[in-house]
């Protein structure tokens, strides 16, 4: 056996032992070495990665071929919203952070009223029509997206609001329960039907009144109104018309009752709402003109009236 080195012996068949034991016990080391050769050919067989699977710039040996990656690489980028879609495509390596822009301003009030972005509702409308003059000075308002300082003067208004308070009834007019009797009996005379506030108002900026009585015949018909007013005769005849009603209305504006009978008479009254002091009145005064100058009466069966509405003053 020749010695090849101080651990290593090669004998006549050209085999390599481990000259570090002896006897039996020396090790085969070819045949450690050929264990070693088909392990590695194992090895190189293993594998089953392809080009698309490996980032490109980058190789590896996949049974004992060498694959260069394909896969492509996209680094950090930042996305702004816009009015079409932006995609990230797959398949890549995204090797830094995307971003996806956000804006504090995407809320409801700045999106029109039907409309919606993001998900997000709109709010914001553009129909409003108040000018500074409509608006109380040193107030604002924003109108059509616009802001705008009020110029208005006055107080903010107050509002009151009343329920079947007993009215008083003017000089020259006594009621009868159950007894029609003209509330504007007199022509060229307002009627003043008041309640006492126990307030005065500076300014009345706007009044809706309503009138009623205490009659009630306990029938559903024209007996049981408390109200009714005359508009001429029938054709033809000396029959009386009327109008009937269960309230009276008035308001800052008159509204106008007009009556127009068969022979041309064409006359009516007026119903308002007045302030003065601290009396507020519900004020009947007649009209008349064309074939008529003694104007329409308004009547009452009640013997007690009672006011309601809604006061708005400063």
């Amino acid at each position: 056996m020749l010695i090849v080195s101080p651990v290593y012996a090669l004998d006549s068949n050209g085999v390599i032992y481990d000259n570090s034991t002896s006897g039996s016990s020396a090790t085969n080391v070819n045949d450690a070495l050929n264990d070693l050769y088909s392990k590695l050919d194992n090895i190189k067989n293993i594998g089953n990665a392809t080009s698309d699977k490996i980032l490109s710039g980058y190789t590896a040996y996949v049974k004992g071929n060498t694959i260069t990656g394909s896969i492509p690489s996209k680094g950090a980028a930042t996305y702004t919203p816009g009015t079409s879609n932006q995609t990230i495509a797959s398949g890549q390596y995204l090797s830094g952070a995307q971003t996806i822009k956000g804006d504090a301003n995407l809320v409801a009030a700045n999106i029109a009223k039907g409309k919606s972005i993001f998900g997000i509702s709109g709010t914001y409308t553009s129909d409003a029509n108040a000018v500074a003059g409509n608006i109380l000075s040193g107030k604002t308002a924003y109108v059509n997206g616009s802001k705008i300082t009020g110029t208005a003067s006055g107080g903010d208004a107050k509002v009151y609001k009343f329920t079947d308070k007993p009215v008083t009834i003017p000089s020259g007019v006594t009621l009868k329960y159950g007894s029609w009797v003209s509330l504007n009996r007199d022509k060229d005379t307002t009627y003043n039907y008041s309640i006492d506030l126990g307030f005065t108002p500076s300014e009345v900026v706007a009044c809706e009144l309503e009138m009623r009585g205490n009659y009630s015949s306990g029938r559903e018909n024209l007996d049981d109104h408390n109200f009714r007013f005359s508009r001429g005769y029938a054709s033809g005849t000396a029959n009386s018309q009327y109008w009937y009603f269960h309230t009276l209305v008035a308001s800052l504006k008159s509204p106008w009752l007009d009556s127009d009978d068969a022979y041309g008479s064409d006359n009516g009254y007026n119903l308002k709402c007045r302030q003065s002091g601290n009396k507020l009145y519900f004020s009947i005064s007649k009209n008349y003109y064309a074939n008529s100058d003694n104007g329409t009466h308004l009547f009452t069966r009640a013997d007690k009236l009672f006011l309601s509405g809604t006061l708005v003053y400063k």
